[in-house]
C-alpha cells in the first residue's frame, strides 16, 4: 500500500514507519523525520529544505531532484540511496552510512560529509565545491567528472 502526503511543512514524523511511503513532490519544509524508518520511501521531487533525517534509517530511499538545501541527515543510514540531481547545497551528512548510495548530478555546494562512510557511492558529475570531506570513507567512490 503506497499512501501519499503532499503538504507538511515543520511537521514533526519523528518514531514512525513510512517504509515505502510515496511522498513524491511533497512539501515538507523543516520536516522531522528525526529517528524515523523512511526504508525505500519515495522523496523524489520532494521539497525538503532545512529537513531533518538524524539517526533516520532511510536505506534505499529516493531523494531523486529533491529540494534538500540545509537538510540534516547526521547518523542517518543510507545505505543505497538515491540522492540524483537532489538539490544539497550545506547539507549535513556528518558521520551518516551512505555506503553504495548515488549522488549523480548532485549539487552538494558546502555540503559536510565528513566522518560519513560512502564506499561505493558514486559522485559522477556532482558539484562537491566546498564540501567537507575529512575523514570520510571513500573506499570505491566514483567522483568522475566532479566539480570537487
Amino acid at each position: 500500500v503506497r499512501e501519499k502526503i503532499i503538504w507538511a511543512n515543520h511537521a514533526p514524523l519523528g518514531c514512525m514507519s513510512l517504509q515505502r511511503v510515496d511522498l513524491s513532490g511533497a512539501m515538507l519544509k523543516e520536516a522531522s523525520f528525526s529517528f524515523v524508518d523512511a526504508s525505500q520511501a519515495n522523496l523524489d521531487h520532494a521539497y525538503l529544505e532545512g529537513a531533518s533525517f538524524q539517526h533516520a534509517v532511510c536505506s534505499g530511499t529516493s531523494f531523486r531532484g529533491a529540494q534538500m538545501t540545509r537538510a540534516n541527515f547526521e547518523d542517518t543510514k543510507a545505505n543505497l540511496a538515491r540522492f540524483d540531481h537532489a538539490k544539497l547545497g550545506e547539507a549535513n551528512f556528518h558521520g551518516a552510512i551512505l555506503v553504495d548510495a548515488s549522488f549523480e548530478t548532485a549539487w552538494l555546494p558546502k555540503a559536510v560529509l565528513g566522518h560519513t562512510n560512502a564506499s561505493g557511492s558514486s559522485f559522477t558529475h556532482a558539484s562537491l565545491i566546498e564540501a567537507d570531506l575529512r575523514k570520510a570513507e571513500l573506499a570505491h567512490v566514483n567522483f568522475a567528472d566532479a566539480d570537487l
